[in-house]
């Protein structure tokens, strides 16, 4: 495990009467890829502005390299720390070149040979005096973080960094972080609603909902739970889901809104044939039952009762 690089303690921000963000606790190791996970308006979004110094907390700290950011320090460590906050702006008319080479006079990055690494590392050297305007959205994405690395930053914090991207280009931007982690050393926090796409590349997350953190950790032990996941075909499928939750072995049931028919279901200590038969007596016709293994997705859904809670984070 290496050093803790980012740590955020107690850190709150309200907006008016609404807490947004509340007594948010995150360590980031370094050598990180760090998932910051949950729902769109589940507080991701400000708690990076504060860490980035683009909202001003309400209460609580944040401590880079165990040094704590307010005001001139802030300041100062930014250049230790990059960021991609959601789609990145750029001037349209002037090239990949000429855009970082401005980002470079506004940081005070004086050595210009960072530019064309940059661009080298992100796959764009080739287009590197090709306008803005003529690249596709993942080209932009990918610029994006070309300026966030720039600097030699030992953190960088990406913000929805797939967000419009096809299959293609959301594959291109996972290669691009695993390679800059492994290659480079550069520690990586990223937040996403698609907690499928983050599980792949990160080694530890936090799950945040409703401005808090319901779970923090390696993903490896958050996934290694003795619950069973069971995906089940029946019908009616509103009377199983009833019957499955009155059942003392079952944890939660959930219905698939892309098959009506499908209800994927969280068990502790039940065999699926006694399941099975439980739901065949009471009326229930079980066209198939198999068992899953437990991604993310299926762990936030054991941390919450609240229905459609992850209709926006994945398939179920």
């Amino acid at each position: 495990m290496g050093k803790i690089i980012l740590e955020t303690k107690n850190l709150s921000k309200k907006f008016g009467q609404r807490l947004a963000v509340n007594s948010v606790n995150l360590k980031v190791h370094k050598g990180d890829i760090f998932g910051f996970l949950g729902p769109n308006g589940a507080g991701k979004s400000t708690t990076i502005r504060m860490i980035t110094g683009l909202v001003t907390p309400t209460s609580g700290r944040i401590l880079f390299n165990n040094t704590l950011l307010d005001g001139k320090k802030h300041l100062f460590l930014r250049r230790y720390l990059g960021s991609l906050i959601e789609i990145p702006r750029f001037y349209e008319y002037l090239t990949a070149y000429e855009n970082l080479e401005l980002i470079t006079q506004i940081s005070g990055i004086k050595d210009k040979s960072t530019i064309d690494k940059a661009l080298i590392q992100v796959g764009l050297y080739s287009r590197r005096n090709d306008r803005v305007r003529t690249f596709s959205q993942g080209m932009k994405q990918r610029l994006g973080i070309a300026q966030a690395i720039m600097g030699k930053p030992k953190l960088v914090i990406l913000d929805e960094p797939t967000n419009g991207l096809d299959p293609e280009g959301i594959n291109h931007i996972r290669r691009l972080i695993l390679n800059l982690n492994k290659q480079k050393g550069i520690t990586f926090m990223i937040s996403s609603h698609i907690l499928k796409e983050i599980e792949s590349i990160c080694n530890r997350v936090a799950i945040l909902q409703e401005g808090k953190v319901l779970a923090q950790g390696r993903v490896v032990d958050l996934l290694n739970t003795p619950q069973e996941i069971l995906t089940l075909e029946v019908s009616p499928v509103l009377k199983a889901i009833n019957l499955l939750h009155s059942h003392p072995g079952v944890i939660k049931a959930v219905q698939n809104n892309n098959h009506l028919n499908q209800v994927k279901v969280f068990t502790r200590d039940l065999k699926p044939d006694l399941l099975n038969q439980y739901l065949v007596k009471n009326g229930i016709k079980v066209a198939s039952l198999q068992k899953n293994n437990t991604s993310l997705e299926d762990f936030f859904l054991t941390l919450t009762r609240k229905k459609g809670e992850l209709n926006c984070c994945g398939q179920y």
